[in-house]
């Protein structure tokens, strides 16, 4: 699991980076609306991540029941995104570090739970 985990964090960083530097511009940059532009971001990301954890071995082939856990997931970051923009004085950058740093923790445990992390006897 240890193992699982770390490539989880390192291939879900990689696109924590993209996904602030991302938001930054579309939000404080380009004037985006906050929900429209984190929904865009995250959403955008989604299958080239899948394809990444898939690559590595990190996931099991389960497309939909990772697209389940993430849903749920994705729309309550947006949420939190906007929220923290439209209501907490925090820049896009800043809002989608929050938000997505808490909720990378909440998707793991979500997706183990749906048994989409490839459990070490796997492989």
């Amino acid at each position: 699991m240890l193992k699982n985990f770390s490539m989880f964090t390192l291939i879900g960083g990689g696109f924590f980076v993209l996904a602030v530097g991302l938001n930054t511009l579309a939000i404080d940059v380009m004037g985006w609306s906050p929900g429209l532009a984190s929904l865009l971001v995250i959403s955008g990301l989604f299958v080239a991540k899948y394809y990444c954890y898939l690559l590595a071995s990190v996931i099991v082939p389960s497309f939909w029941r990772y697209t389940v856990a993430n849903l749920a997931v994705t729309l309550l970051s947006t949420l939190t995104i906007w929220l923290l923009v439209r209501y907490g004085g925090l820049s896009g950058g800043m809002s989608t570090g929050v938000a997505l740093s808490f909720f990378f923790l909440v998707r793991y445990f979500v997706l183990d739970f749906l048994n989409v992390i490839r459990k070490s006897a796997q492989g």
